[in-house]
């Protein structure tokens, strides 16, 4: 493998070219410098990506933590977002569902939609401003087993249940 540097060239708006300035100034350093930065931190980030034998829910931690801005940036729609979390999945305890899949594509839209759908399918109660923590902690317990803050117990067995 090649390891030496090249030149890339990478088209950004004038807005973010400023922000890249200012941050470079403040850092004392250079522009390249913050550039470089931002594209290895966000490599890092993203690594569950690049392993193809990371699917499923393994790889749903990425999505939880990243998900509006990859759904947003990317522009992913549920089919795009469960092919590339289920694609090569064996056996459906590995895989994400669907209905999951889409509560996440809903977190990128207004509130209301997330909590309406978490409202009717998921029978879990909440307000406009924690719909969005509420699925996280959902899907933490759902698939990793664990939640940063308490979920109410009934609603996942009843949920369970119905799969």
């Amino acid at each position: 493998m090649n390891e030496r540097k090249q030149c890339v060239s990478v088209r950004l708006k004038p807005r973010d070219l400023k922000t890249i300035a200012r941050l470079a100034a403040r850092l004392n350093t250079r522009v390249s410098d913050v550039i470089r930065y931002s594209f290895r931190t966000t490599l890092t980030r993203l690594l569950p990506l690049h392993d193809e034998n990371v699917s499923g829910r393994q790889l749903l931690p990425l999505f939880i933590e990243m998900g509006p801005e990859l759904i947003q940036n990317f522009d992913l729609d549920a089919d795009r977002l469960e092919n590339i979390l289920n694609k090569g999945v064996q056996g459906k305890q590995h895989k994400v569902d669907r209905m999951d899949i889409e509560l996440l594509i809903l977190g990128t839209m207004p509130p209301q939609h997330l909590r309406n759908r978490l409202i009717e399918n998921l029978d879990i109660q909440c307000d406009l401003d924690n719909a969005q923590a509420l699925l996280h902690d959902y899907l933490r317990e759902k698939y990793l087993g664990n939640t940063h803050t308490p979920l109410n117990r009934e609603v996942l067995e009843a949920v369970s249940l119905t799969e």
